[in-house]
């Protein structure tokens, strides 16, 4: 649809631009709908999935939850979400400083706010862990923090380890210490065949994240989020830009 929205108003030369879906709108504090104009990823099919408000206001609101990864962007996402909810605090931890800026910017308008307090952590050093959380004293928390790039993690597969395991672990161990009542474990789709060291290092995050044995803890699968860092389409956009073509691999490609 919007392949022909766009191809019939450029015969006249008029703009086309996409507003919010309909669970953002409502969710917004004001009434201002902000519009922008189409990407790539609109131009692909989605069904869209309606959002219950009121569930996720019953579990976050007037909580203290921590987002791990907070600047990648599944983690990013969920605290541009979770700032929309009654929260009492949302604590965003990173490794990368420049990430944590730009999320606290985008969320807040400020580098700091007592509200998004910001954690430089990386979840490979047991003790950094340990110290934000029991400072912070999360009731949930949110583990994006990870490596995703299936080819750099074949290459470097005592990375996939340190971080996507024994980054898990440190996490979950923090987590009981401050007995967090929820405790959500992202992973990925490719957890399911476990081929390479990406599937096979969040798979073992997976068993480790049910082996705590509690109810509230547990583990969602994730696909790419469209049009991020890394995704398919980020990588034909690279490479249209800089090699004027794209790359694309399988016998059944279409």
């Amino acid at each position: 649809m919007i392949n022909w929205i766009n191809s019939e108003a450029g015969r006249f030369s008029i703009p086309v631009y996409v507003s919010p879906e309909r669970s953002e709108i409502l969710s917004m504090d004001n009434l201002h709908t902000v519009t922008r104009v189409p990407g790539i990823e609109d131009l692909f099919a989605r069904s869209s999935i309606e959002i219950d408000q009121d569930s996720i206001a019953s579990v976050v609101g007037g909580r203290r939850v921590m987002v791990t990864g907070a600047g990648g962007s599944i983690g990013r996402r969920t605290v541009v979400q979770l700032a929309r909810y009654e929260v009492e605090a949302v604590g965003l931890l990173d490794r990368d400083d420049c990430l944590l800026h730009d999320i606290a910017m985008e969320i807040s308008g400020r580098m700091y706010e007592d509200r998004f307090p910001l954690f430089h952590v990386d979840v490979q050093h047991l003790g950094q862990v340990m110290g934000a959380i029991e400072s912070f004293h999360p009731d949930i928390v949110i583990h994006a923090a990870a490596l995703k790039h299936v080819t750099t993690l074949e290459a470097n597969p005592a990375n996939a380890l340190s971080v996507n395991v024994l980054g898990t672990a440190n996490v979950l161990e923090a987590s009981s210490e401050v007995e967090a009542g929820l405790f959500v474990n992202v992973s990925t789709d490719k957890a399911a065949s476990r081929v390479g060291s990406l599937g096979l290092s969040k798979y073992i995050g997976e068993r480790m994240t049910r082996g705590e044995g509690r109810s509230g803890y547990r583990s969602v699968r994730f696909g790419n989020v469209i049009g991020s860092r890394g995704s398919v389409l980020h990588s034909f956009r690279l490479q249209a830009r800089y090699h004027n073509r794209i790359q694309v691999r399988g016998e059944d490609t279409s």
